[in-house]
């Protein structure tokens, strides 16, 4: 079972550069990431989070899925699959090689559900990717 701890919202502004107005109220745009941190501090379960660095001095998080706790049952591979898509995404083979990486995010109802590389048309949607039950603690 995977949580989507929490998602730090934007702003909704009309005003941002770089940005695409998809269907079903889907904003695309790009995005710097500013930091990649993997940590236990979220209610004790293993999560990762990308701060994306849009341009306006605005930030979002990307991530807080429970990729591993001992205290809930867990999908296997889900932290595993989830830091190797970031990888693809990015087109880095390094962690420490995030940081400073441009890719492209989906965002519907100021939330990021998908990030993507930023040429290609690749696609992370970790609600669709990490099947076993999402569940936003925060909604």
């Amino acid at each position: 079972m995977l949580l989507n701890m929490t998602q730090n919202k934007i702003r909704s502004q009309n005003t941002w550069s770089n940005t695409t107005k998809m269907s079903n109220n889907i904003i695309e745009r790009n995005a710097i990431i500013g930091k990649a941190t993997l940590t236990n501090r979220d209610h004790g379960c293993l999560t990762i989070w990308l701060m994306l660095d849009y341009s306006e001095n605005h930030t979002q998080g990307f991530g807080g899925y429970k990729l591993y706790s001992h205290f809930f049952g867990n999908s296997p591979d889900a932290a595993g699959k989830f830091i190797w898509r970031i990888f693809e995404i990015a087109d880095v083979d390094d962690w420490d090689d995030l940081v400073g990486k441009t890719i492209r995010v989906r965002i519907k109802d100021d939330l990021i559900h998908s990030i993507g590389h930023i040429i290609k048309d690749k696609w992370f949607t970790p609600s669709e990717e990490l099947k076993g039950g999402e569940e936003n603690v925060n909604t």
